[in-house]
């Protein structure tokens, strides 16, 4: 502007901003914009448009900001300061949050709000909150029971689901956080809209965390059937298993003896040759290849599931309802629905009159273990053996999504991953992802890419001496270790330097450091609406329970030479602060920050920050690191051992 009017540029510098002639000049900016100065009344008109257009999952500071910015523009009305419309976007939550919950305890029955304010109370006879709130415990069948007469009674609470439904994971998980940092006291402290729309969401949200659990459990299951019996089995027959040598001569040996003395006994003539003993080794060996060993994995899965693991599947179907998109699995539903009509019955076989789907639900090779005929020549089907081929199939469909389950958030219909409105935006998410909508076009462009990558493995591993196709029957490709890079020259006298700039630093320090230079604390929000503590006091507790927590000092330890900081106030904020997306945000945050500092002239362009190797500990869900993983089968926290690499 300056060039354009042949001003100095520091004449700025000269302007008065509050002055006469300032105010002049705004008017006549506005005039000619075709703006006008707000008013209360303005903000209050604007702040109850933009209520009435927000979803109470979408009513974000920065997303209400925006939108009454928006909202000012489109009427011509000047926005007011930064400050006003934050405080603007504070009341606008406010009142979608208590017009969303009034909305939400109206929709529910007499019968129900008693229910919820049973469930307030320490009662030991029904579900309260604070049993939700526990940890789930051990993945066995103990805790699956559990689970199912939990769930149970949460689906018998008769919950409106009309506007349970379209809220979105990240509110009912907000909404999750807050009733657990939350006592049952402070609970029925609430007004009744806010207290049972909070319990309603709580309990809505533990719903679709059993159903999950529910699921993760008859995977994990199905899969530890199959998995034990191949173990036992194994341990079985190299227990009575010795491998014969020369097996080749052997059998030279016997056909010329018995071709030189083909009347006389075995015992006589194939017994002095080859001896007892060899003969039971070679029968024992040949018994345990081809299908004898299958045959056995199958008996043996068979026992355990019969005696132990078919108790899962009564109250496992009674819980969870399945369903599926595709015809082509709908024979598993019928199956499933099959075996929930025979759950009580004692019948070894199904009757002539049951329609049993065979067809996708047992493979062509398992038929003759499931059909079979009795003595009138009639065909019967055994329940055992064909349950068991149901929970396999099923397993199989769950895992990939074409069987999902009503109720579920990992498990759910997969149609609701995609966008409400992608039928009407197709083009624009195609374009988005830069696809085409020619499905012909994608498939021929893919092919290519395959075709290419194939003749580059084709040409490149002959030439390859790092790699070798061993003559294994399933082709089996050995890659040679990578040898050791040297080290940097300058990596010693950077260690060196840096022990002696920073000597004897602490853990908390370099926290402290990080927050500072990175900022990494802003991912850690209260679950609630309303902030109770300043920024800086906010932090300082935040470094604490960080540091308590993941050197596993204790937040009690901690706070002993804090006189400002008690453990009550470390335990607030434990509760109300920390949890597993803020940590994993706050995570990506500082390794992105380490990413974007380092400099390729000292490190090179690497694409690879760090190998690592991990072993998992123990733990329970209350562990901001918990996760559960199909390697160990079961939950912990996982550790990671890691050394820097250039590769």
């Amino acid at each position: 502007m300056a060039v354009s009017l042949n001003l100095p540029a520091n004449g700025v510098l000269q302007y008065e901003l509050e002055g006469r002639t300032a105010r002049y000049h705004k008017e006549q900016i506005r005039q000619w914009l075709g703006f006008r100065p707000g008013t209360t009344i303005d903000a209050d008109t604007i702040t109850a448009w933009v209520c009435a257009h927000t979803r109470v999952d979408d009513a974000t500071l920065p997303q209400l900001i925006e939108r009454l910015t928006g909202r000012y523009k489109t009427l011509g009305i000047e926005p007011p300061t930064p400050q006003r419309l934050a405080r603007l976007a504070h009341s606008a939550v406010r009142t979608i949050e208590e017009q969303f919950f009034l909305a939400l305890a109206q929709a529910l029955s007499p019968e129900t709000c008693q229910q919820l304010d049973a469930m307030l109370t320490n009662t030991p006879s029904q579900l309260s909150v604070s049993t939700l709130k526990a940890d789930a415990g051990p993945r066995s069948l103990d805790s699956l029971f559990t689970a199912v007469d939990t769930l149970r009674h949460l689906q018998g609470l008769q919950l409106p689901w009309a506007l349970l439904a379209p809220l979105s994971t990240r509110y009912l998980r907000r909404m999750h956080l807050r009733v657990m940092a939350e006592s049952l006291t402070h609970l029925r402290r609430h007004p009744d809209p806010r207290r049972y729309a909070l319990v309603t969401l709580f309990c809505y949200s533990r719903m679709r965390d059993l159903t999950d659990r529910l699921i993760e459990l008859l995977l994990q299951n199905v899969h530890k059937l199959s998995v034990k019996a191949e173990k036992r089995v194994d341990q079985e027959l190299l227990a009575d298993f010795k491998r014969v040598t020369g097996k080749t001569r052997l059998l030279f040996q016997m056909a010329g003896v018995s071709l030189a003395h083909p009347a006389e006994p075995v015992q006589e003539v194939i017994y002095p040759v080859v001896g007892v003993q060899t003969l039971r080794d070679l029968v024992t060996e040949g018994a345990a290849t081809g299908h004898f060993y299958r045959d056995k994995v199958y008996m043996v899965m068979r026992g355990s599931y019969g005696h132990h693991y078919r108790r899962l599947v009564p109250p496992l179907l009674d819980a969870l309802t399945f369903r599926s998109n595709n015809d082509q699995h709908q024979p598993l539903i019928e199956a499933l629905e099959l075996l929930q009509q025979y759950a009580g019955s004692k019948r070894r076989f199904y009757g002539p009159e049951d329609r049993v789907p065979l067809e996708g639900v047992v493979p062509p090779d398992w038929r003759p273990t499931v059909v079979g005929q009795d003595a009138q020549g009639h065909t019967r089907i055994n329940r055992i053996n064909y349950e068991m081929h149901v929970l396999h199939a099923l397993r199989e469909r769950l895992r990939c999504q074409e069987i999902w389950v009503e109720g579920a958030y990992r498990y759910r219909n997969p149609e609701e991953d995609l966008p409400t409105d992608f039928a009407e935006e197709r083009p624009a998410y195609y374009q988005a992802l830069e696809k085409p909508l020619d499905p012909d076009v994608f498939i021929t462009h893919l092919q290519h890419h395959m075709h290419q990558a194939l003749q580059t493995l084709d040409t490149g591993m002959p030439q390859n001496p790092g790699v070798k196709i061993l003559q294994r029957p399933k082709g089996w490709i050995r890659v040679s270790p990578l040898e050791r890079q040297p080290d940097p020259p300058n990596l010693a006298r950077l260690k060196a330097e840096i022990t002696r700039r920073w000597p004897m630093t602490s853990l908390l320090d370099v926290l402290k450091e990080t927050e500072l230079r990175v900022g990494f604390m802003r991912h850690f929000r209260e679950t609630g609406t309303r902030l109770s503590l300043d920024d800086q006091t906010l932090q300082r507790r935040l470094l604490l329970c960080l540091f308590g927590l993941g050197t596993n000092t204790g937040l009690k330890r901690v706070c002993t030479t804090m006189p400002d900081d008690q453990y009550h106030d470390l335990l607030y904020v434990r509760r109300r602060y920390l949890h597993p997306e803020a940590l994993r945000n706050a995570l990506a945050h500082v390794a992105n920050a380490i990413f974007r500092i380092r400099a390729a002239r000292m490190w090179g362009d690497g694409t690879t920050a760090c190998a690592s190797d991990a072993k998992q500990f123990g733990a329970w869900d209350q562990n901001l690191l918990t996760e559960w993983h199909l390697r160990y089968g079961g939950r912990g926290v996982m550790v990671y051992l890691s050394e820097a690499s250039d590769k």
